[in-house]
């Protein structure tokens, strides 16, 4: 019985010592391995073009106006025009009612009509734009700087505000920019 449990005791500790992996060392030996990897990389996929753009116009802030109109003055952040472009900026169509007109509307639904201006340098110039038109320009722009070489502010001028109900009102007047070339 001791002869076996010896056995067992040497066969398991073999056993044991097997499952551990150790290192081994060869000291004066004549032979090595080295491995090597290869990876082949996708090929990087081709740059994508570089857009410069030629302009910026910068968005004014919503504007509050509680008197009779509320201006504001349209200008270019980043001017990179050729001498032969201009910028032009007009009222969008999309502005306006199925019937031309330009409004303001509270939360409760009360609408208060407005008219849509614009001018340069000089506010008692302002030009009123008629009911729904769709080729106001309101600014233009060339290669001369920041600032609109005609026109350049928006005027809205809240019609009927006396008869209006109290509240808050919000319109949105959407702009079309287009790049031309001059005359």
């Amino acid at each position: 019985m001791k002869k076996r449990s010896i056995c067992f005791a040497l066969i398991a500790a073999v056993v044991m010592c097997s499952m551990f992996s150790t290192t081994a060392f060869a000291w004066d030996d004549t032979g090595m391995t080295a491995q090597f990897k290869y990876t082949k990389e996708a090929p990087a996929p081709d740059p994508e073009p570089t857009y410069t753009p030629k302009y910026e116009v910068a968005l004014p802030a919503p504007t509050n106006f509680s008197g009779a109109y509320g201006d504001v003055t349209l200008r270019m952040a980043y001017n990179a025009l050729n001498e032969d472009e201009q910028l032009v900026v007009k009222v969008n169509p999309s502005s306006y009612d199925e019937h031309g007109n330009f409004f303001l509307k509270s939360e409760e639904g009360n609408i208060l009509y407005a008219a849509i201006a614009r001018y340069g340098t000089d506010p008692a110039a302002a030009e009123i734009a008629n009911s729904g038109d769709d080729n106001f320009i309101v600014a233009v722009f060339n290669n001369s700087g920041m600032d609109a070489i005609q026109y350049g502010t928006i005027r809205v001028m809240a019609l009927g505000r006396d008869a209006a109900a109290p509240g808050e009102y919000t319109g949105y007047l959407h702009l079309s920019i287009e790049l031309t070339q001059k005359d």
